[in-house]
């Protein structure tokens, strides 16, 4: 129940917000291109410097 409500809150979020949309649109996209990182790389990628 508490992930429907949620899920619903989202969709209201986006339809509300034009840049959140934009950026929702952009990085799925992307996921279709094959244009991204798992979170494993992502943390490979990152430096000791970067928590700096």
């Amino acid at each position: 129940m508490l992930q429907e409500e949620d899920s619903q809150s989202i969709a209201a979020d986006v339809e509300s917000d034009d840049e959140l949309r934009e950026m929702i649109e952009k990085s799925l996209e992307a996921y279709k291109r094959g244009d991204y990182m798992t979170t494993s790389e992502s943390i490979k990628s990152l430096s000791p410097k970067d928590f700096a």
